[in-house]
């Protein structure tokens, strides 16, 4: 509700020595939650964290969560992007989902806790890339470097920007915040050598979302930490309402996201320095480096909530929840 940082962990130990750097990997000059401003870092690819964009705009449109779409696994449709030009498929090509799921005729509730890349490029296939761009930039996201994200071509609809952790734990933190975006802050107090108090950065928090979009996005995405949710496993089971999303680029770079109505718990793990070591298969402390995000997302949302609690989210809009069928295609 304030945009106030709690706390930032990695596992490496600080240095600016470049030679201790390269021969020690426990050392690092660069702060990984950062971006290249803030921490020398240019972010990590977003993966499936990214598809809350689709979402929000998709629920700004008019669009039911329980309206019935055609996420198949089959070549990815061309898409409207009326400020960057249409993206048109040339090569016919197909993106896959995790796991090699063939996909089914579903819904977006459904799309959404099973973070399905053909059900969200079945839903950005009938939406604008422009207005999901507009969704971006206003919940205060731009990848790493500071390049303003324009969705000029379908993977960018399942995460291929590289965004900072911190920027993508605020873009959830409006979600939970009932669409107050409140710019993140590092800062508390600075004090001067005879004791006065120095002015700070004046950062303050500007609606970015109707209460009834946030309400319905959280809605859904609470269906991710519940059940047989991708995110269940990162759920404290404290009895503080959660939501989040969970996002795997490749097999190399993994995220967790959660968020109580108070506290949002942003946890990325993966290969650092553009490495494609696969996360699965591996293991440390018999845990899966895969499945590592859980773990972490899990314990450090449940310490927040310890602290902090947090309010059961506000009802979904019930025109956004209608129930619309529509006629598929015999394949």
């Amino acid at each position: 509700k304030t945009g106030r940082i709690l706390a930032i962990a990695q596992n490496t130990k600080f240095t600016q020595d470049p030679s201790l750097a390269e021969s020690d990997p426990s050392y690092n000059s660069i702060v990984f939650a950062g971006d290249s401003t803030n921490g020398g870092s240019i972010g990590f690819s977003a993966g499936s964290t990214f598809k809350l964009f689709t979402l929000v705009d998709w629920l700004e449109k008019g669009h039911s969560l329980n309206e019935t779409l055609n996420g198949r696994l089959r070549p990815v449709p061309n898409m409207t992007n009326s400020c960057a030009g249409n993206w048109v498929n040339q090569g016919n090509y197909t993106i896959n989902n995790f796991g090699n799921s063939g996909g089914y005729v579903g819904t977006p509730m459904m799309f959404t806790r099973d973070s399905l890349n053909t059900g969200y490029l079945a839903m950005a296939a009938e939406l604008d890339l422009c207005d999901i761009a507009k969704v971006v930039k206003k919940m205060g996201v731009t990848t790493g470097d500071g390049k303003e994200i324009t969705m000029a071509n379908a993977n960018e609809v399942i995460g291929s920007d590289n965004i900072s952790p911190i920027a993508m734990a605020g873009a959830f933190a409006t979600v939970a915040n009932g669409g107050s975006r409140c710019p993140a802050k590092v800062i508390d107090k600075v004090t001067a050598p005879d004791g006065s108090d120095r002015p700070t950065p004046d950062l303050k928090c500007e609606t970015a979302l109707t209460p009834e979009i946030a309400a319905t996005a959280a809605y859904a995405l609470q269906g991710v930490m519940t059940g047989n949710g991708t995110g269940a496993a990162a759920n404290p089971g404290d009895g503080t309402p959660v939501l989040g999303k969970t996002g795997t680029h490749e097999a190399h770079e993994t995220w967790m996201i959660e968020s109580s109505t108070n506290t949002t718990t942003a946890v990325w793990v993966g290969n650092w320095d553009g490495g494609t070591t696969t996360l699965f298969g591996k293991y440390a402390n018999r845990i899966q480096l895969s499945d590592l995000r859980y773990r972490l997302a899990r314990d450090v949302q449940r310490a927040a909530d310890d602290i902090y609690g947090g309010d059961r989210f506000p009802d979904p809009v019930s025109n956004l929840l209608r129930t619309q069928q529509r006629d598929l295609p015999n394949v």
